[in-house]
């Protein structure tokens, strides 16, 4: 705090109609090192961030001041031993783990690393996330469909969903349905991309190639076609691109290809849900806080449920009553 380092000795019984005087003994200046030491009954003016000089062990904050003169000023209220101090010793420990491997660097961490005279620190590479949209009935977005089509929706936001991970998106643009295409297509993206993302084909209709593209891929095995929740229940999920090597060479080197629903809702759930938590594996976060705010909310009708399976229900929240939350 801006004001004067005392013993705190010296305020104790201080009030505006009892003020303590104390003599001034010097002034400490940012990044300085007091050459003198004050005693009971001193004082020495201090800068937020400066050295307390030795015989001090708290600061009075300069509004509970108030000078008489060059060499002695009024306190107003008293303080206790290290009020208004930071010690020496008080960020960490010497020997104190204070980042753990998995931890996002986010300006905290950086700051941290910073005063800790740490320029560099070793991070994991920033995945790129191969984005593919398949489907006879999509165009780009800034075509204006004709009957029966629908414009390329999912390649926007799975980009933007990417980014907000924090990982590098990279759109491969729209695969009609065509085994053969789709097929090189994937294999290119595989071998270009630490994720692959397609949308689109991944339920059980007569064009719906992903899964057979998926599973031809060159050393590549399927894990998951379909899981219990809805939307998103025909998500399918593979494992690629871990031939010839051992136990610990195949956890590094495979790549995990997602078969996402093409309903751009779907596509959305399923990649918060379950994708979202393989990136940022991928990413090399063990340590990581969500940060969902969670807000208790009253449903207006009930939903039903099929046993066994999670529902993702999308809501719209709408205030009733005053601010405290009591109903009108």
């Amino acid at each position: 705090m801006d004001g004067y380092a005392v013993h705190s000795a010296s305020t104790f019984g201080a009030s505006e109609s009892n003020p303590a005087w104390l003599t001034v003994t010097g002034s400490i200046a940012m990044g300085e090192t007091p050459r003198f030491s004050i005693q009971q009954g001193e004082a020495a003016k201090i800068s937020t961030g400066g050295m307390l000089p030795e015989g001090a062990d708290s600061v009075v904050m300069l509004e509970h001041t108030d000078p008489v003169d060059d060499a002695t000023v009024e306190v107003y209220k008293s303080v206790a031993p290290l009020q208004n101090v930071i010690e020496k010793n008080e960020d960490f420990s010497k020997g104190r783990q204070v980042l753990k491997a998995g931890t996002l660097i986010r300006p905290q961490e950086a700051g941290l690393a910073a005063a800790l005279g740490i320029n560099d620190l070793t991070v994991h590479r920033i995945p790129r996330v191969g984005i593919i949209s398949t489907g006879d009935e999509i165009v780009p977005a800034d075509e204006t469909p004709p009957p029966g089509k629908i414009r390329n929706i999912n390649s926007h936001t799975l980009t933007g969903l990417v980014m907000e991970a924090g990982a590098m998106p990279i759109q491969y643009g729209i695969v009609r349905d065509n085994e053969k295409e789709l097929f090189e297509l994937c294999a290119q993206v595989v071998k270009a991309t630490d994720m692959v993302l397609i949308s689109g084909g991944s339920s059980v209709g007569v064009r719906d190639f992903t899964v057979d593209v998926i599973s031809s891929l060159e050393s590549t095995e399927l894990l998951v076609h379909g899981i219990s929740i809805s939307p998103g229940k025909p998500t399918i999920l593979a494992r690629s691109g871990i031939a010839g090597a051992g136990r610990a060479g195949a956890e590094a080197a495979s790549k995990s290809v997602w078969g996402l629903p093409g309903h751009v809702v779907s596509a959305m759930v399923v990649f918060q849900v379950v994708v979202l938590p393989f990136l940022r594996r991928l990413k090399g976060l063990t340590n990581y806080a969500g940060s969902g705010i969670r807000i208790p909310a009253r449903l207006t009708r009930n939903v039903s449920s099929a046993q066994g399976r999670t529902d993702f229900i999308r809501v719209r929240l709408i205030r009733e009553g005053d601010e405290n939350g009591d109903e009108n």
